[in-house]
This record gives C-alpha cells, structure tokens and sequence, in this order.
C-alpha cells in the first residue's frame, strides 16, 4: 500500500511538472526552429493579360499576376510610360496581381511601355522586380530602337537623378516650352539614361527639373540641358549624348525689409576671433542698408589707422566686405561707428562696436601638388577645389604640375573647368541663343590637406 502510495505522488509530481513545462515555454514544449536564410528572390510574374509584347493591343485594362505577395513602390511617380500619356494610367495591386486601367485613346501602329523599373516588390522583404517592362503595340510589330547617355549638372560635374529627361518628335525650337515630350526617362545613380522600344525617326533631347510634371522647360530659373544636334535611335549602340544641365538665371536672394522696433545688427566671418588669412573680413546685416565707409576702420593693437584697406556692399546691401593685406599672426581691431551703416527707416546700430581679432598663421595652412596625367584631354582647364561645404576655390594651371601654397586644411574634391572663354569662372548656357554652359568634370577622387604639410598626389583625368 505504501509502494503504490509512493508511485502516485511520484506521477502526480511529473504531471505537475510537465504542465508547468508546456505553460510555461519550457525544453519540453515543441516547436519551429527560427531563424533561416533571408528571402532575397524577387517576385516573378506568372501570367500577364493581355500577353507581355502583344501585338494589334486593343484592350484598356492590363492584369499582371505574380508568384508571391506583392507591393508598389509610389507607381505614380516611379512608372514611366511611353510615349507619355495625357492622362496616366491608374496602377493598383491587391495580393498577387497588379492591375493597370488605361484611360487615354491609344493612338495606331504606336508601341507602348510601362516601365516599371523597381516599383514591384515582394510584400515580406521588398525584393524588388528589377527594370521589369510591360510593352506592347497597336500595329502589326513592336518598335526596339534604343537611346542612351549621360547627363550632368554643369556647374559642380555632380549628378542630379531628379532631372527628366525629355524626346521630342517635334523639332521646333519651341516645342520644349509649349508642348509636352513624346518619351521621358530619368537618370540612374551615375547619370545614364536609356530610352526604349523607340520609333525610328528624328528627335531632339533636353533634360529639365520640372516640380509640376508638365515637362516643360518654362523659367530660366530651372535645371535645363539641350543637345546641340538631332538624335536618331538605333538597334543597339548610338553615338555619345551627353548633356550638361544649367540654370540660365539664378534666383535673386530675397531682401528682408526693416520693421519699425526691430534694431539693426550685424554678424561677422570670425570664427573665435580668428581671422582667415587668404579672405576678406565680412559683416553680414540683418536689412539692407546703406554704409558710410569713412566711419568703418582696421586699425593696428595701438588703434592706428591701416592704410590700403578697402570697404564695399555688396548688391544686395547687406553683405559689407572688408579687403586687407593681412600678415600672419598678427592682431588688427575693426572700429565700426553707429553711424556707419543705417537701414532704409533711417536706423543705425544701437553702439559703437569694436571687433578684435587675429589673423591665422602661415603654418596653419598646407601645401598642395597635383600632377595631371591627361589633362590635355580638356581645353582651357582651370583647377577647382571644393571643400564639403561646396565652397569653390578657382586656380589656372600652366602646365601638368600644379603647385600652391596656403591651402586651408580640408578635404577637397577636385573639379576641372572647360574655361573656353578665358574669363577664370565658370559661365551658364542660353538655349534660345544655343549657348552651351561651360563644363566641369569632377574626379571621383578627393585629396585631405594636412595644416604645416606637402600634400601631393596624381590625378589621372
């Protein structure tokens, strides 16, 4: 009887184990292992209605069905359909099937594209269905002629992916500002661009910024390129197309008016009381004002006057530049008088003012040696230098070797000019007057200038 007493208890001790077991997560709980590769394989489309690449099309509504779950990407923005549309498709998806509704008139014997680049994407990890097109025609064949080229921004050498670029089967001059394109496209990460499934025919080519989708090139304030010469498509290579996009006008800094109350200040270029050696001193206002430069002095640490100062405003009169020979490593005051500037309500400064500072070394800056391997590749080439904060530093080049002393410490890249009208800056295009922008060709390359260093370096351009 005690035996059998003792073999309960034991049994009722493990039923009471193996219950809190299972409640409570334990080893003895089966279950899924976790974890697994992750899943990178995009969708792949099982069946599209009408049949991708139909010929004699002649539905409105295409059906594309995917082996997965899937998910758009903005198809609004991301899907390019050519030649482009009035109106624009509606794209929507549920579960596996993308459906898209037409609503323009399709025009005959014209090949269509829906190009859906990276739009399509599996729901679970966002696989994307890379440069997947829908293409199809209303004639008898589908056109395959191609285009292609690069574009960049003029001025900096860099590349802007926001930029359209635009066919136009109307040669006109002013078909860019009066008409929408035939065909778009839109630049990758390096600047290329592809048409496709293109008609043979002429076209001319721009590319344009345009915020509204007009595609259009309607302001002189815009990111605009045009290329020189008519464009054909061809079956496969087509010779090079580069553009370089410009802005014709830049648009004028907006001057803030004074308010009666409201005092007039001013900032300065100093940093801690240090002053950069190879720049002018600035003072920057907070309206625009007129100066009296006779009560604006630099003066040495005793307070005497320095001869060979200059003092300007700008065109917007509110930046005042101070120009000075200055010599490293010593202390100057500049005594600006309450009179010195006064706004458009007739305010000046509150007080007298006194700015103390002193002018940097010349160990606090580097030395810098470039020698160019194909430089004659370019014609009149100057050197810029561009620190991260996109200021431009412009220097002529004489020959492969360039030297120069005084380079604020940075890292810089490094950017060839096309100066082709010798006037040692960079100068913007004209497309009603078929002017092109100077070009700047940046190398991928950059170069850190160490204080108190020779820095040198090869560029092969």
């Amino acid at each position: 009887m005690k035996k059998l007493s003792t073999i309960t208890t034991v049994l009722l001790i493990g039923s009471v184990f193996c219950y809190i077991s299972i409640f409570s997560g334990g080893c003895a709980q089966i279950g899924m292992p976790v974890g697994g590769p992750r899943d990178t394989i995009p969708p792949n489309l099982v069946q599209a209605t009408p049949p991708n690449f139909s010929t004699n099309f002649k539905s409105n509504k295409i059906s594309l069905l995917f082996d997965e779950y899937i998910q758009l990407d903005n198809p609004l923005k991301n899907v390019i359909v050519s030649p482009l549309p009035k109106k624009n498709p509606f794209i929507d998806f549920k579960l596996k099937t993308v459906t898209v509704k037409l609503f323009d008139t399709l025009k005959p014997n014209t090949t269509y594209s829906l190009q859906f680049g990276n739009t399509i994407k599996d729901l679970n990890e966002g696989n994307p269905l890379g440069n997947f097109d829908y293409v199809f025609s209303t004639g008898k064949s589908i056109d395959s002629l191609i285009l292609e080229g690069d574009v960049f921004v003029a001025e900096t050498g860099s590349v802007d992916t926001t930029l359209t670029i635009l066919l136009h089967a109307d040669l006109t001059d002013s078909a860019v500002a009066k008409h929408r394109p035939d065909y778009i496209t839109r630049p990758d990460r390096k600047g290329h661009f592809v048409f496709k499934f293109l008609h043979p025919g002429d076209y001319h080519i721009f590319a344009v910024k345009d915020e509204g989708g007009q595609f259009m090139y309607t302001s002189p304030l815009q990111l605009f390129a045009f290329y020189d010469s008519i464009v054909k498509p061809a079956l496969t290579e087509n010779a090079p197309i580069e553009l370089y996009a410009f802005q014709a006008e830049k648009e004028a800094p907006k001057k803030s008016k004074p308010k009666a109350g409201e005092p007039l200040k001013f900032g300065s270029s100093l940093s801690g009381g240090i002053q950069d050696l190879l720049s002018p001193l600035f003072l920057s206002f907070n309206y625009p004002v007129e100066i009296d430069t006779s009560k604006i002095e630099l003066t040495d640490t005793l307070y005497k006057k320095l001869p060979g100062t200059t003092i300007s405003l700008d065109s917007t009169k509110q930046l005042v530049t101070v120009q000075h020979a200055w010599a490293g490593g010593e202390k100057y005051n500049l005594i600006i008088d309450t009179v010195a500037a006064r706004d458009s309500l007739g305010k000046g400064l509150s007080k007298n003012d006194t700015l103390r500072f002193t002018v940097k070394n010349e160990s606090e800056y580097g030395t810098i040696k470039l020698t160019f391997k194909n430089l004659e590749k370019y014609s009149s080439p100057l050197l810029q230098l561009v620190n991260d904060k996109g200021d431009v530093q412009t220097f002529s080049i004489s020959g492969n070797v360039f030297e120069k002393k005084l380079i604020q410490p940075g890292t810089y890249h490094i950017q060839i000019l096309e100066d082709t009208n010798h006037n040692g800056k960079w100068d913007t295009g004209n497309y009603y007057e078929k002017l092109q922008p100077e070009k700047v060709h940046r190398i991928t390359e950059t170069i850190s200038i160490r204080a108190n260093w020779d820095n040198e370096r090869d560029v092969v351009l």
